[in-house]
């Protein structure tokens, strides 16, 4: 589970990074907080999809049994 959380903000902080140096380049340094801000948000979009696969995983394994 915390596996789910880590690679989510993994996620998060590689993609603000990659986010703020494209915006900065278009809005100055507004474009790091527009970055952080979609960095963040596409953090928690992962780890809500890790979470999810993994319930899905952990079901399928219980009827397969």
């Amino acid at each position: 589970m915390k596996k789910n959380y880590l690679l989510g903000l993994l996620f998060g902080i590689a993609f603000a990074i990659i986010f703020s140096l494209i915006f900065i380049q278009l809005l100055g340094f507004a474009g790091i907080g527009v970055g952080i801000c979609f960095g963040v948000s596409f953090g928690l979009i992962f780890g809500v999809a890790f979470k999810e696969a993994e319930k899905e995983e952990k079901s399928q394994n219980n009827h397969d049994k």
